[in-house]
Order: structure tokens, then C-alpha cells, then sequence
């Protein structure tokens, strides 16, 4: 294969560098004979470039504003258009897609919660406790690019994306600091709950696997969210490994038992 890397000088970049090997083509010139272009470092000149030239395209970009509009403008490409295919984004589509499958019924509600070191964007909302399998966590509802991505595959349902946080010393509510990282889905209805919980360290490491292996995996046409381009349970075990592991829980509990 023939995979041009753009951002290839970032440190993400030589990860996704030395996992592709000989198939990759660091910062070419987007053109007709490629197989794929990988955008570590999006913008609309290379999006469009891919586009043009029927070469199939992925980024790891998890802005919302920034996914929406690729997923807009090129809804009917001839090659396969996915963006957030890095750490931010694919993980929580890919658990909620599970969480949903499997649910059993209609899912009202969605939500991804998000467990690791990430700052927090904009005003958040309050603090509030959420129960997973593991144990309680508090958490912000914010804003993460699953908002985006996850309608697209779980019409219908109500979509949450939330960060957990903890104390300060000065008693607001911070980001954890921690080298590990948790991301949960939340799938809802009827009084039921399911959830699927990915936990795991090094999300730079986990990240670029996730570009390499959906790069090496793109096949139908169109703008896609992840878990519409790839078959999610396949995807995340092809994934795991030391550093990522993921599990699914389907209780029959009622919300209010």
C-alpha cells in the first residue's frame, strides 16, 4: 500500500511511521496513485486534494466543528472520507456502537464518558455522579466529538459526552493527572443499562495503532463516522493489547432499582 502521512514530523507522526513500515510516504504530494491519506495535521487544502483524486482519506482530528464539516462537505466521495480515527474520537464511537448492538431494544439515551487527562473545553457543567461497573466516578458533561460521530449510527438516541474529574484544593472540580486512561458507553432505555468499558496507558501508543489499523482497513465509499466504516468489535480486538483492553456489560438492572 501506498499511505502518505501528513504531519509526519509530529511525534505522532513517527509513531504512525514506524507501524506502517515501508508503506508509508511521509508528507508527499496528494495525488491520484496513493491508497490512502493519513492526516495527523488536517485542513481542507489535503481533504479536498484526497477527495479530488479518489483517494481514500482518514485524520485524527477530534474537533466536533472541524469532523462535522468534513462530514458535510463530503458526504458522496467516490473513495472512503473518515475523520477522528485517533485516540479522540474512534475509541468512544467504537464502544458506543457496541453498547448499542447489543442492547437489546431502542436506545434513548447514549452517553461516552471519558476518564483520562484532557483538559476541559469551554464552561463546563456541574459536577455530577455517574455509576459505572467498576465503581462511581464524578464527571462534567462537555463537549467530545462523539456528539458528532455517534448520532450517525444510534439515530434516535440522545447523545452525552462527559470527563471525569475530581476535587481541587481549592474545592472546584479539575481534570484527573494520571498516565491511564478509561473511556465508557453508556447505552440507555426502557429502565435498562449497558455499558462498555475500555481502560488502558500510553494514548499516543494506542492512538496511532488506531490510524495504522483504520488506515489499512477502509473500504466503502463516502463520509463515514468510525463506527460506520469499520465493524467495531473486530476493530477494537484487532487493537488490544497490553496497553488497551475492553470489555462489555449487559445487566438487566432497572435505573431505579
Amino acid at each position: 500500500m501506498k499511505i502518505a502521512v501528513v504531519g509526519a514530523r509530529s511525534a505522532l507522526g513517527g509513531r504512525v511511521l514506524a507501524a506502517l513500515g515501508d508503506d508509508a510516504l511521509a508528507d508527499p504530494p496528494i495525488v491520484a496513485g496513493l491508497d490512502v491519506v493519513l492526516a495527523l495535521e488536517p485542513s481542507l487544502s489535503v481533504l479536498d486534494a484526497a477527495v479530488e483524486a479518489e483517494v481514500a482519506y482518514l485524520d485524527a482530528s477530534g474537533d466536533l466543528a472541524w469532523v462535522t464539516e468534513v462530514l458535510l462537505r463530503h458526504a458522496d466521495a467516490a473513495a472512503p472520507v473518515v475523520p477522528a480515527c485517533g485516540f479522540d474520537g474512534l475509541l468512544g464511537d467504537l464502544a458506543a456502537a457496541v453498547a448499542a448492538e447489543h442492547f437489546g431494544g431502542p436506545v434513548d439515551e447514549m452517553a461516552v464518558h471519558h476518564d483520562r487527562d484532557v483538559a476541559l473545553s469551554g464552561s463546563p457543567g456541574r459536577p455530577r455522579r455517574v455509576t459505572f461497573p467498576n465503581g462511581n466516578r464524578w464527571v462534567v458533561d462537555t463537549t467530545f466529538v462523539e456528539q458528532v460521530l455517534v448520532p450517525r449510527h444510534v439515530p434516535g438516541a440522545a447523545v452525552t459526552t462527559t470527563l471525569a474529574v475530581v476535587p481541587g484544593v481549592t474545592s472546584r472540580f479539575i481534570g484527573r493527572r494520571r498516565d491511564t486512561f478509561q473511556v465508557v458507553a453508556e447505552a440507555m432505555g426502557l429502565g435498562l443499562r449497558s455499558f462498555v468499558v475500555c481502560h488502558g496507558t500510553d494514548t499516543d501508543a494506542v492512538g496511532a495503532r488506531f490510524l495504522v489499523t483504520a488506515a489499512r482497513n477502509l473500504t466503502e465509499a463516502g463520509a463515514m463516522a468510525p463506527a460506520e466504516a469499520f465493524h467495531a468489535e473486530p476493530f477494537l480486538d484487532a487493537v488490544s493489547g497490553d496497553d488497551l483492553h475492553w470489555s462489555f456489560e449487559f445487566p438487566e438492572t432497572r435505573l431505579n432499582s
